[in-house]
């Protein structure tokens, strides 16, 4: 089944804007009907009580205006007062077919019918009136009935127009119910709606993200493929051709260090042995300035040396994925023959070394633990000035991890065997905006260094880059004496890690 998916990013926020419109855009239309029904009904209640009170009030009024013509009629007989009274009662019975028209009651009609019916009858008795004067008494008789009648009918339209109102006031409130349970309903979907876009404008962006993040962190192996509008599922394309772009560029990289760090190693090989031999004089007697000069050639020798091995070093710690040879190592004796090739630089600045090394093996690669504690070392020969001290210890520790199950959710804890090393110096330390950087490759800070030979600034990078292949940590520890000296901490499993 396929979805539908907008051309671009644009395209999906004007779609989630015309979604989310459209539930407000009903209520409108449904509450736009409510008030054009409503104004229609007071229209319409506003002109028929308005018709039923005049009509009404004008029938009270011709009611009283026949009854006084009746009666000054019965009076004088005068033929005028006849003809008067004769165009009131057309004008009364006109008045009431009109109303009779109006949307009244049941007990309105009656009442207009026995109205037009006595109305009829004392305009058969004044037609044929003979000038009796019980005859007369009757005649303003019924003329008071039919005037209270009137009256009635009046005063019930006044109950009409209470009616009419009530029914408005009832429409209205049906109205109001009917809107704010409309809003009570449109509210909470359109924040569904609108959760829903914006996760899917964020989730596009999130993936793109997360993709520039691992590249950023040197990880090409996980391919990038971006779910969403068009554009930017050809913006996650365009990420993935360079991930692996960026791959070719580190296996090139790879591959020229490693070839240039092999070639330069041959000619470099036959300049230490021939800056050897001059300097231990075995082709002959050197004067004092072919001696320094001979001396210079060693010291550069061993310099170019060390910036070529740490270049493979690092070209090996920096490939992603590097396959770690695990075997039984005794890091106590390891730690002996490294002391033992520094030997000679301890002895030229008369460095005292402090160890205190517990008998431990770890599973590990015994040549990139080597380089670990290695780098550690020369790191401290360098910055520790003459007459100073080397502290370098071993020992054991007990980490415990807490762990939760994926099928019960308890938490359960496991305690993982550790070896610690500690290395420290009395050098200049690590300057506080340093201790984020020591790690960094190529980075050496701005503390002088006391030896003829310069860092690359690869030995820490390097060191971080093996530990972490075991599965360690390697970090500063703050220095408590008098903040002077710098002190590293390694951390190990005893056993390979992710070990069951």
């Amino acid at each position: 089944m396929t979805f539908y998916r907008p051309r671009s990013i644009l395209a999906l926020i004007l779609t989630g804007f015309a979604v989310v419109s459209l539930p407000f855009i009903v209520a409108l239309i449904i509450a736009e009907g409510y008030v054009d029904r409503l104004a229609r009904q007071s229209e319409e209640a506003v002109e028929q009580t308005a018709q039923v009170t005049n009509n009404s009030r004008m029938l009270a009024e011709q009611a009283v205006a026949m009854e006084r013509s009746a009666r000054q009629f019965l009076v004088l007989e005068d033929p005028e007062l006849l003809a008067a009274y004769t165009k009131t009662h057309q004008e009364f019975l006109k008045t009431a077919g009109i109303l009779y028209s109006l949307p009244l009651d049941q007990k309105q009609k009656q009442k207009l019918i026995d109205a037009e019916k006595q109305a009829g009858v004392l305009f058969h008795k004044m037609g044929s009136f003979s000038g009796n004067s019980a005859e007369s008494a009757e005649v303003v008789a019924e003329f008071l009935s039919l005037s209270d009648l009137a009256k009635e009918i009046f005063a019930d339209g006044n109950q009409l127009i209470n009616h009419k109102m009530a029914v408005l006031q009832n429409t209205a409130w049906e109205a109001q119910q009917m809107l704010l349970w409309l809003g009570a309903a449109l509210v909470p979907l359109a924040m569904i709606l609108i959760a829903l876009f914006a996760s899917l404008i964020a989730r596009p962006i999130g993936h793109i993200d997360q993709a520039i993040r691992r590249l950023g962190s040197g990880e090409f192996s996980t391919a990038i493929a971006v779910s969403g509008p068009r554009d930017l599922e050809a913006l996650g394309q365009r990420l993935d051709w360079l991930r692996l772009r960026l791959i070719e560029l580190e296996e090139e990289k790879n591959k020229f260090l490693r070839n240039i760090s092999h070639d330069l190693k041959t000619p470099l090989a036959a300049i230490r042995e021939g800056s050897e031999l001059l300097t231990e004089e075995a082709v002959g007697k050197l004067t004092d300035e072919q001696r320094d000069i001979a001396r210079i050639l060693r010291q550069n020798g061993v310099q170019l040396q060390v910036l070529i091995e740490d270049l493979l070093n690092f070209n090996i710690a920096s490939m992603r994925g590097t396959h770690v040879e695990f075997s039984p190592v005794k890091l106590d004796d390891l730690i002996d023959k490294v002391i033992e090739d520094h030997r000679a630089a301890l002895i030229a600045k008369n460095i005292f070394l402090d160890k205190h090394c517990t008998p431990l093996t770890v599973a590990g690669d015994r040549e990139k633990l080597r380089v670990v504690v290695d780098n550690l070392l020369s790191n401290a020969v360098k910055y520790t000035p003459p007459k100073g001290t080397i502290g370098l210890s071993l020992g054991s520790a007990t980490k415990i991890v807490t762990s939760t199950s994926s099928e019960n959710g308890e938490e359960a804890q496991e305690k993982i065997d550790m070896v610690v090393l500690d290395v420290t110096d009395t050098g200049p330390g690590i300057e506080p905006s340093d201790k984020s950087k020591v790690f960094d490759i190529f980075y050496r800070g701005n503390v002088p260094q006391h030896g003829h030979i310069k860092g690359t600034g690869l030995g820490l990078a390097i060191a971080k880059e093996f530990v972490s292949a075991h599965g360690g940590s390697i970090e500063v520890v703050e220095n408590k004496k008098d903040g002077m000296g710098a002190h590293f901490r390694v951390t190990l499993p005893v056993g390979r890690p992710n070990e069951e």
